[in-house]
């Protein structure tokens, strides 16, 4: 249920949508659902990224501390690891941007490895989290590109 409340906040005011998100956090914190508190959080960031990006910066630190341990319920990996390339882009750090990028871009690059091939195009190039992901080594530029290839994506 948790986790179709926060898809649900994609529709509601900025406010209302962080105050919803926090909301579903601070429950399954106190509920210790360790897959829906760092999705919460997820969301929060990515809401924030725009309207407060001191804030977002923050809390995407939170979300790095172990996003290995602990992988968001509902969430695609890899977006999680390109909120953090932005995240880190916004503090001015390029290594970790690159960094960020390019684990997602592998994650991609592996999962697209394990499909047949008429599905793996469609994976590469209609998967809306995919296209982020492309659109984002687009922006980067050169190396953000040059991983891109390598992935596929």
């Amino acid at each position: 249920m948790g986790a179709l409340k926060l898809e649900l906040n994609h529709f509601a005011p900025l406010p209302r949508a962080v105050a919803f998100v926090r909301a579903v956090r601070s429950a399954a914190l106190a509920q210790e659902l360790e897959g829906l508190a760092p999705h919460a959080l997820q969301r929060e960031v990515d809401l924030l990224l725009a309207a407060d990006p001191e804030r977002a910066r923050r809390l995407a630190h939170e979300l790095a501390v172990a996003p290995e341990q602990v992988v968001p319920t509902d969430g695609y990996r890899a977006d999680l690891w390109l909120l953090q390339a932005r995240c880190a882009g916004l503090q001015g750090d390029p290594q970790a941007q690159t960094r960020w990028f390019g684990k997602a871009v592998e994650w991609i690059a592996a999962c697209a490895e394990n499909l047949p091939a008429g599905l793996r195009q469609r994976f590469l190039t209609v998967n809306p989290h995919n296209i982020s992901v492309a659109a984002e080594a687009r922006r980067l530029g050169g190396l953000g590109r040059c991983v891109a290839r390598q992935a596929g994506v």
